[in-house]
């Protein structure tokens, strides 16, 4: 068995390369970056997703990214990496490389030339950003005034707003993901629930889901939008009218879908008869695309 675990360790070493030579080769390039450097992996360590993309120095990007692949990080989909729970801390692996440089910097770079901090915003972003947080508080106020028709379901619990707080920054950046992913009129995918859960379900699904992807909670770009989405779906399916048409027409989608599955495998078999010369009532108008023996059968 100490053989093939070799070999593994050997063959991850190849495709991602040793970390201590990666960092090694990145301080020699960049002398400069090893406080930000030993901050960058602190938030990573504490669970944060950091995104590498909108960093000052352009240059540091490919360098960086490699390094995180070799410490084995998990890249998300829109740049951002963060440290899995299989993984030790990055610190542990190559912390003993930074220490050194620090040491060997009498004067580090000026705060407004940090090479690994984020590009200044524009004055454009940052009235976009103003204007998201007055769509944010809003919308706190809305949902703590939305108490017509029985919507209104107060806080969440403390045992999920316990077991929401600990979870993993990755997990709540891939449950953004999964709503944007979702179509609009697809409530139940928004939720991630199937359709013949009780309301009381739902209600405990929405809970945790709303304090997961709650833009105060979650690095997502997309976490604002994501909250919005799943707060509408969860008020659509409130209302027992709008719920109950959604179940017949989910209902009536799968009856059809076996319907489907059913003529499909009548009209295998009738045609796997008439190759063989053999003769059943119904065939020829199975193969012919009348399905109303299908009905009848």
């Amino acid at each position: 068995m100490k053989p093939k675990d070799n070999d593994r360790k050997k063959k991850k070493k190849r495709d991602h390369g040793d970390p201590q030579a990666v960092v090694q080769d990145l301080l020699k390039e960049f002398p400069n970056i090893g406080c930000d450097l030993k901050q960058l992996l602190q938030l990573i360590n504490g669970g944060k997703a950091v995104d590498i993309t909108g960093i000052s120095q352009k240059s540091l990007i490919k360098p960086l990214r490699a390094l995180f692949l070799c410490l084995n990080l998990k890249e998300l989909d829109h740049g951002s990496f963060v440290l899995p729970s299989h993984v030790p801390p990055t610190l542990e692996v190559i912390g003993s490389m930074i220490a050194p440089c620090l040491d060997d910097v009498d004067h580090p770079p000026p705060p407004d030339r940090r090479p690994i901090g984020p590009e200044m915003p524009t004055p454009e972003l940052l009235a976009a950003a103003a204007k998201l947080r007055e769509a944010e508080a809003e919308l706190r106020e809305a949902e703590l005034e939305e108490k017509d028709d029985g919507v209104f379901i107060g806080p969440s619990p403390r045992v999920v707003a316990a077991e929401v707080e600990s979870a993993n920054q990755g997990d709540r950046l891939e449950e953004v993901t999964r709503i944007m992913e979702a179509e609009d009129d697809n409530l139940y995918d928004v939720l991630g629930a199937n359709h013949n859960v009780s309301a009381d379900n739902i209600k405990k699904r929405y809970w945790k889901l709303s304090l997961s992807v709650h833009p105060d909670k979650c690095s997502h770009p997309q976490a604002s939008q994501a909250f919005v989405k799943l707060n509408k779906a969860f008020k659509e399916l409130q209302d027992p009218q709008k719920r109950r048409a959604l179940d017949e027409k989910i209902e009536l989608k799968e009856k059809q879908e076996r319907f489907n599955v059913e003529l499909r495998a009548m009209r295998e078999a009738a045609m796997w008869r008439k190759m063989q010369g053999i003769y059943k009532e119904g065939d020829k108008k199975l193969l012919a695309g009348d399905v109303s023996v299908v009905k009848s059968a």
